[in-house]
């Protein structure tokens, strides 16, 4: 059994009816024994083709669609997996087909390898593993290139050297109607000394105006710590 791919592989480019047939020829009874234990073939075996949903030709399950016919591809392994010496170790049929696709996609992404294995071969989780597959690919998470400049390093803000120098400020919307006199409230204003994190709580409405809240501060801020730096 070849290690990686059968020589017509590299004879034949994916996506022509040469590669199929000689794919199909190199690991047919692999394919037709692995039917039998896969969970979503077995049963397409009968039930599939009854319905006219699959087409069984010579033993290989074919999806029935419009103008084309793509191959079932269980969930199986074969003999010629890489990494021991002799050779024998087994390797998954379709992480070999998706390995073969990505080679000829130019490791261009899982979009263009799932295209180019869809026009042929059909499982159900094909997407899936399209995508886990790219996703530990060395070739492409080594020598993927980030479409901007390089990011500079990240600097910490200055500390201030007394309290109420700096100010970080936020809302805290959505809270349940409360009334303080006449008024009613539904809104914080939250201010926060960035050197002490000491927190003023300031009452107000989702509706408040930039003048207003420029209005609270001052009001309950500044007549207390004075203006920021």
């Amino acid at each position: 059994m070849p290690d990686a791919m059968p020589e017509a592989a590299d004879r034949q480019v994916m996506g022509s009816e040469n590669f199929l047939t000689e794919f199909s020829t190199d690991f047919h009874q692999t394919i037709v024994d692995g039917y039998k234990d896969d969970s979503q073939f077995s049963k397409a075996l009968v039930a599939g083709v009854e319905s006219d949903i699959y087409v069984l030709r010579n033993g290989l399950l074919y999806l029935a669609m419009p103008g084309a016919q793509r191959l079932c591809i269980p969930d199986t392994k074969v003999e010629g997996g890489r990494g021991r010496k002799d050779g024998k170790e087994k390797k998954n049929l379709r992480e070999m087909l998706i390995a073969h696709a990505h080679e000829i996609a130019g490791h261009l992404g899982p979009g263009k390898t799932n295209n180019l294995l869809r026009e042929q071969f059909y499982w159900k989780t094909m997407t899936g593993d399209v995508q886990k597959y790219c996703n530990s690919c060395h070739s492409c998470q080594t020598k993927k290139v980030f479409p901007s400049k390089q990011f500079g390093k990240n600097h910490p803000l200055p500390i201030p050297s007394a309290p109420w120098q700096q100010v970080s400020m936020d809302f805290m919307p959505g809270l349940p109607s409360s009334a303080v006199g006449n008024q009613k409230f539904n809104n914080l204003l939250v201010v926060v000394d960035t050197l002490t994190k000491q927190v003023h709580l300031i009452p107000t409405t989702k509706d408040v105006t930039a003048e207003g809240v420029a209005q609270l501060y001052f009001d309950n801020i500044t007549s207390y710590t004075g203006y920021p730096k």
